[in-house]
């Protein structure tokens, strides 16, 4: 009788556990980022601005997603003894995998690859203007929080950001963002 009653439970329960381990097919992500430029190889710079992503995920453990982040500072520039305030922005737009672990249904920890371009706008004067557009590669990673079935806190996405933006040479950048998750659809 234990055996029988053990085996309804379980008929029951499979429904139950079904849909716990279902995953959603996009995912939606904004939120704050926070950039540390590395804009000479020499200066560092803060940047502030926003990050945004769309994840399509295949199955449980791996993704695609594209992004798209921009960023905003102002600089000072020294020509012989004149120094000049100027504005920068950055564009970034990315795509690559997503790997997730979702071994928890609180917190999914994921990786990511992330390769594309980036272009650097600085602005001296309202008529004087430069556009720079190079290769960039973002690696890294994060912690999302479930907060109910379809939203997500982006606790922490932490990643190294690869520009060659300076005479084509590698500068290496930080970049953190947090934000919220909006889960779409299921598989």
């Amino acid at each position: 009788m234990n055996k029988l009653l053990f085996v309804f439970a379980m008929l029951l329960a499979l429904p139950i556990l079904a849909s716990a381990q279902e995953l959603p097919r996009t995912e939606i992500f904004g939120g704050y980022s926070y950039m540390r430029l590395d804009a000479d190889n020499q200066t560092d710079q803060d940047l502030n601005g926003f990050n945004t992503s769309y994840t399509y995920n295949f199955n449980s453990f791996l993704g695609a997603t594209a992004e798209f982040s921009a960023f905003f500072g102002t600089t000072q520039v020294a020509s012989g003894t004149t120094v000049t305030t100027q504005d920068q922005d950055m564009y970034f737009y990315m795509f690559g995998p997503k790997f997730t672990f979702r071994g928890n249904e609180r917190f999914t920890p994921f990786a990511h690859v992330l390769l594309g371009g980036v272009t650097q706008r600085n602005q001296t004067t309202a008529t004087t203007s430069t556009n720079n557009t190079q290769f960039a590669m973002a690696l890294g990673g994060g912690l999302d929080v479930s907060v109910t079935e379809r939203i997500s806190l982006r606790a922490i996405q932490a990643d190294y950001v690869l520009t060659r933006l300076v005479a084509n040479t590698n500068q290496n950048n930080i970049r953190a963002s947090a934000g919220f998750v909006l889960k779409l659809g299921e598989q």
